[in-house]
């Protein structure tokens, strides 16, 4: 059983209610415990036209598979969920990301862990900090807490709100 860290995310629709779904189902896939970080309101990044905020989460619970078997579950998910697959960046009913899966380090051509973005998004950050803040971060000796407490001010500047 290995312990995951996912980011659920959404900025198109009913938002709670794609939120509240991405939980529901992958907690048939995932073991618990099950743990959900405070839910944030999130500008969107580098999506210009968007204007719809997203909600987001991240969840950490337990796996029994691997992380290729894990994206497939979360990618199905997702399509369950009316995500279409376009050109980044566009508005998704439904996002979820591995961010980390155990304290593995994945470089394939389908899934890289950690998440390569982690570090650039305040609300990854955040929501590790509070689901596992002693966690070590995959390939380095620091901890989320350390990586947390030295966000650079651009990373600290992005706009959340806590709900």
């Amino acid at each position: 059983m290995t312990t995951v860290f996912l980011s659920l995310g959404t900025n198109s629709g009913n938002r709670s209610f794609f939120i509240e779904s991405m939980v529901q189902k992958l907690s048939m896939v995932l073991k618990p415990p099950l743990s959900l970080s405070s839910l944030m309101e999130t500008k969107p990044l580098g999506m210009k036209n968007q204007k719809q905020w997203f909600l987001n989460t991240i969840m950490r619970a337990h796996f029994n598979g691997s992380p290729s078997d894990l994206l497939t579950a979360c990618n199905t998910i997702e399509i369950e969920l009316g995500r279409v697959r376009k050109p980044y960046p566009c508005a998704r009913t439904a996002d979820i990301d591995i961010l980390l899966f155990g304290h593995k380090v994945i470089k394939t051509k389908d899934l890289v862990i950690p998440h390569p973005a982690i570090r650039n998004r305040r609300f990854c950050l955040q929501g590790l900090f509070e689901l596992a803040p002693w966690w070590h971060f995959p390939g380095t000796s620091k901890t989320i807490l350390e990586i947390f407490t030295k966000m650079k001010d651009d990373i600290v500047q992005q706009e959340i709100i806590f709900l």
